[in-house]
């Protein structure tokens, strides 16, 4: 089960203080009210709600960009744990997907 419980206040800004008012990933000044804490392993990639997984990312482009990623890697986790991408509608005639078998000569038989 994924631990989602909110960060306080006074934890953000620890977090933020501890990396000098710095984005972790491009370097920028972080203004108040401007930035959001990001795991850096995330919660869904077994991460923890620890101070040393936890940083101050800005949030338009850093942080956005990076939870991006983040879903992604665990939609293609979740799709190959399902089997992969699924098939859609009958299979093609003619291909081992089928119960039929057709011949070189053109005649076709059960498989």
């Amino acid at each position: 089960m994924i631990d989602r419980r909110s960060i306080s206040q006074k934890r953000r800004a620890e977090i933020c203080l501890r990396q000098n008012g710095l984005c972790a990933m491009c370097g920028a000044k972080l203004l108040p009210g401007k930035f959001e804490i990001d795991h850096e392993t995330a919660l869904v990639h077994s991460g923890s709600n620890e101070d040393d997984n936890l940083r101050a990312l800005c949030t338009s482009p850093c942080h956005r960009s990076k939870t991006k990623k983040d879903v992604q890697a665990q939609a293609k986790v979740e799709r190959i744990a399902w089997g992969g991408r699924q098939r859609k509608g009958p299979p093609m005639p003619g291909s081992k997907n089928t119960k039929f078998k057709k011949h070189m000569d053109g005649s076709v038989s059960w498989r």
